[in-house]
């Protein structure tokens, strides 16, 4: 990951939650075949799961995040907290992000 799209993902997780995200680490993450996915961490010790696509993808982002809450809602399996989905001007990507270790995720 480059340096600038880590910031960019830590200025919008930072917007997302409220709280100052710091990240130290970042990795990419495997298992899909349409979207680049990391895991960052915080400095902090916040994890974050971040899945970046080619722009206009928001609306296929928002869809997945409705299914994470229902998924959360019945209680029966872990899911990170859908915290944020958002263009990244920047890199001309679009990002969902999950808080992986949140309070409100259910498992």
């Amino acid at each position: 990951m480059t340096p600038g799209l880590q910031a960019e993902l830590a200025g919008a997780i930072t917007a997302a939650s409220g709280e100052s995200f710091n990240c130290i680490h970042t990795a990419l993450q495997g298992g899909g075949c349409i979207h680049q996915s990391y895991s960052l961490l915080g400095g902090d010790g916040r994890r974050e799961f971040a899945k970046l696509n080619r722009s206009a993808s928001l609306g296929m982002f928002e869809a997945e995040a409705d299914g994470v809450r229902e998924l959360a809602a019945a209680g029966a399996i872990y899911v990170g907290l859908a915290i944020a989905n958002r263009a990244l001007p920047a890199t001309g990507l679009d990002v969902a992000i999950q808080e992986i270790n949140a309070a409100g995720g259910i498992g």
